[in-house]
């Protein structure tokens, strides 16, 4: 009866402690969201954010600066392809053109490494401030510490209030 109670008490607070916190992984092609241990899509992602508006427009710019790194990635591998098609021409007016566009390629990558950059370490600080609003518990029911204590006497376990 007395093991029966205690087991009784740490499953109830096991319960009472569930936290839906976020994790992102990278994918394939893009980054995999959980929520808990469930998969979840970026449009659940979406609406989970929409429900604070600070997360919300974190996000919102975290996804215009990963628009801007894949735009100017696509940008970049086009002037490099034309550049390089330009090289192989030799006409001397022409491969003044195609440094120009190796060099322009360049620049374009660096702004997309710079912005993917930009990107994912925004969505990884967004997803850390929602997560950090289940570190701190709100409710008044959760205000129990369980504390253990060694000492001569054995082994035992205290709540605070």
């Amino acid at each position: 009866m007395k093991y029966s109670s205690i087991l009784i008490f740490f499953l109830s607070v096991g319960f009472l402690s569930t936290a839906q916190e976020i994790t992102m992984f990278p994918g394939y092609l893009d980054y995999e969201y959980y929520q808990d241990d469930h998969h979840i899509t970026k449009r659940q992602l979406l609406e989970i954010m929409s429900q604070d508006e600070v997360l919300f427009a974190d996000w919102k710019r975290s996804r215009t600066f990963s628009a801007i790194g894949i735009s100017s990635g696509i940008g970049a591998l086009g002037l490099l392809i034309v550049g390089i098609n330009t090289e192989y021409e030799r006409n001397s007016d022409q491969l003044q053109q195609s440094n120009g566009l190796l060099v322009g390629a360049l620049a374009l990558s660096f702004t997309s490494g710079v912005f993917t950059y930009l990107d994912l370490n925004l969505k990884k600080k967004t997803i850390l401030r929602y997560n950090s609003k289940f570190d701190v518990s709100q409710s008044p029911s959760s205000s129990v510490n369980l504390k253990g204590k060694i000492d001569g006497n054995g082994v035992g376990l205290s709540l605070q209030f």
